[in-house]
């Protein structure tokens, strides 16, 4: 099991799993983008493990034990995300559920927030 896809499917699972398939791969893609930055980790473990990012990540990166589909499901998006990357958010690093509104400055690549499922992207 490579650990960059138990990370990105952890992502899924905890911060999208109730979303339509584009907006988990828009979760992944922040993750991923950030990698990529120049002010975060480069790795997508060390995003997803870094402190105060997502409210989920507790010092382990175990599998869930509830909701075994809907973690399989989860999987199985990460496994396909690592080996073709999407760009639905244009380069966002940033998202937060639409409740929240726009919270940071907006750092997609054309200059605009984009709304995908529940989660806007920047």
């Amino acid at each position: 099991m490579s650990s960059t896809i138990l990370c990105l499917a952890l992502l899924v699972y905890h911060e999208a799993r109730n979303q339509p398939v584009i907006g988990q791969q828009a979760v992944m893609e922040v993750a991923y983008n950030r990698s990529k930055h120049k002010n975060y980790p480069n790795s997508v473990c060390s995003v997803v493990k870094q402190s105060d990012q997502f409210s989920w990540y507790k010092g382990s990166l175990k599998p869930p034990s509830k909701e075994k589909e809907s973690w399989e499901k989860s999987y199985k998006l990460a496994s396909d995300f690592y080996t073709k990357k999407t760009n639905h958010t244009k380069g966002a690093i940033f998202f937060n559920t639409t409740r929240m509104g726009v919270r940071y400055k907006v750092t997609t690549e054309n200059g605009k927030p984009c709304k995908i499922g529940g989660h806007i992207f920047y």
